[in-house]
Parts: C-alpha cells; sequence; structure tokens
C-alpha cells in the first residue's frame, strides 16, 4: 500500500507519514502519464476520499495541483461501482496514514 491506495483490500499495516514533497512530486508524475482505466480509478477514489475527509490536509499537501486532477481524473470515464468499493477501501487505508497538516498560527 502506498500512501494508501485502494489497490487491494483492505490491509492491517503499521501508519505511516504522509511526505508532503514526495506526495506532491509522485502526484505530478501521475498525471503526465496515460494511466490506464483502472490506474486512474485508482488514483481518482483516493484523491476522492482524501479530499472529501481530510479537506485541509488535502489542500496542505497538493495545493491547487489536487483538486485539478481530482477534476481531471473525474471527467473521464469510470466505473460508478467499482469507484465506490475503491473510495471505501481509500478512506480505510488514510486512516492509517499520518495526514500532515498546516501549521496553526494563533
Amino acid at each position: 500500500m502506498t500512501y494508501g491506495l485502494p489497490d487491494g483490500p483492505i490491509r492491517r499495516q503499521p501508519p505511516i507519514d504522509l511526505v508532503p514533497s514526495g506526495a506532491r512530486e509522485a502526484l505530478r508524475e501521475i498525471m503526465e502519464c496515460d494511466l490506464k482505466a483502472q490506474r486512474r480509478e485508482l488514483l481518482l477514489a483516493w484523491l476522492s476520499a482524501y479530499e472529501h475527509h481530510w479537506p485541509t490536509s488535502f489542500r496542505f499537501v497538493f495545493g491547487d495541483e489536487g483538486p485539478a486532477a481530482l477534476e481531471a481524473l473525474q471527467r473521464q470515464a469510470h466505473d460508478a461501482n467499482r469507484y465506490l468499493k475503491l473510495r471505501r477501501i481509500a478512506i480505510e487505508n488514510l486512516t492509517r496514514i499520518h495526514l500532515p497538516e498546516p501549521a496553526r498560527t494563533e
């Protein structure tokens, strides 16, 4: 499981830290590739779950690139039923990742 991508059934694994710069660079590289439909659905489900449940962290990690990638993936054809299943797996996987948040200023 790489950063919680729903690439199979939910698996119990030790928590990992999501590194913002690494995740951002990986997203850039992936979005430049010609992804097969199956891989696009994995990424769409993961980005959607992350953005919906942890919006502050999502925006902190990906900036404007996250929503742009999500919109681009949503415009492409995908199997709605498979997407929902993958999104549930992504949510569960993401709960085991230490997601970064911006520093609070008071």
